[in-house]
């Protein structure tokens, strides 16, 4: 079922993704890290939560989430009638 997709995520402000060797991913879409904004064996998480890189992906999705290729099959704020 497709439902509605809304301009948000509640992931991007809850939850961290990290791979095998550090890297952050905005979320478990970003399967290829093709946006990683820090690195955990380089930087704290907490200064990669808040940097700008990251910021201006948060902003992007409260803007326009389906302009961004992995967030366009993602149902999280989609709102679905069954």
């Amino acid at each position: 079922l497709k439902g509605k997709s809304y301009n948000h995520c509640f992931k991007q402000w809850g939850s961290a993704v990290m791979s095998w060797d550090g890297r952050v991913a905005p979320c478990c879409y970003d399967k290829d890290l093709d946006f990683s904004p820090g690195n955990v064996s380089e930087t704290p998480l907490g200064e990669i939560w808040k940097n700008q890189s990251l910021m201006q992906f948060r902003g992007k999705i409260l803007r326009d989430k389906a302009a961004i290729a992995m967030c366009r099959n993602c149902p999280q704020g989609r709102k679905f009638l069954i």
